[in-house]
């Protein structure tokens, strides 16, 4: 292991909020109500560098106002830069927070060919899989 993967690992610890205290329900609970940042910094720490600061201001706008668009909008269209973490942040992982807060029955996904799409709900059913276990 080298210097930088043991500065990621401990930066990674430190990031964490995890009470093993905590009852699993009350946790999920607790994290809902914090919001959709809440739930990727919980659940996905593996898509956040904790080492740098997040730099980029799409992924900054989307963790910061996703729960407020969310709430005033019923549907939402993003247009960014290619690398962006579109289908990352918002295909994947808001459609996963949305459909395990309850606030979406369904999610409809809409790709430009039908390989990301099942790509996309592969994804998905992979995350509810590690989820459960």
């Amino acid at each position: 292991m080298n210097k930088l993967e043991l500065i990621e690992i401990k930066a990674r610890l430190k990031a964490l909020k995890f009470n093993h205290k905590e009852d699993k329900n009350k946790r999920r609970e607790r994290i809902v109500k914090q919001g959709f940042k809440a739930f990727v910094f919980e659940y996905f720490p593996h898509h956040i560098n904790f080492i740098q600061k997040e730099s980029s201001n799409f992924r900054n706008f989307i963790y910061d106002n996703m729960d407020i668009l969310e709430k005033k909008n019923n549907h939402l269209c993003f247009k960014a830069y290619r690398g962006s973490a579109k289908t990352t942040l918002l295909v994947r992982l808001f459609t996963l927070y949305s459909l395990l807060s309850n606030k979406k029955q369904y999610a409809l996904i809409i790709s430009s060919t039908l390989d990301i799409a099942s790509e996309s709900i592969a994804s998905l059913k992979q995350s509810l899989k590690k989820m459960i276990n």
